[in-house]
């Protein structure tokens, strides 16, 4: 479903795509970084006040903190070895990152929306959603 969902998003707005590490957009720079760390408390300063966090199964629209919350125990669970954007989405105020988890000894497909809003922390960009599944 989220794929499907994805795809819409590309076909709707008719952005342009591009993959790989080297052609990640700045913002995700940092935000790639701090996953691989599994560094939340970093990752938090990108967040915006309500993030939707998807781990597996179960779903929260939360505060950033309850999302740093959640972060931080599956972090601690699944320590990160690598992480990789494999494709990525980008308009002018919305930018989708698809990326590969290997996390105690597990992979995990990883989706990060990011919005802009204009306001305060680094270049106005803030995570919405955070998609944390098994990788099949």
């Amino acid at each position: 479903m989220l794929l499907a969902v994805l795809t819409a998003f590309v076909c709707v707005f008719q952005t342009s795509a591009q993959s790989n590490v080297s052609g990640v957009s700045d913002v995700f720079l940092p935000v790639s970084k701090y996953i691989l760390r599994g560094d939340v408390e970093s990752l938090s300063a990108w967040m915006d006040d309500n993030v939707d966090v998807n781990i597996g199964s179960g779903s929260h629209v939360c505060s950033r903190q309850q999302a740093v919350r959640i972060l931080s125990a599956f972090f601690s669970t699944y320590t990160p070895t690598s992480f990789n954007i494999r494709h990525q989405v980008s308009q002018d105020y919305a930018k989708t990152a698809v990326g590969l988890l290997e996390a105690g000894a597990k992979s995990f497909n990883v989706t990060i929306f990011i919005y802009y809003n204009g306001e305060g922390r680094e270049n106005g960009f803030r995570i919405q959603m955070i998609n944390i599944e098994p990788a099949s």
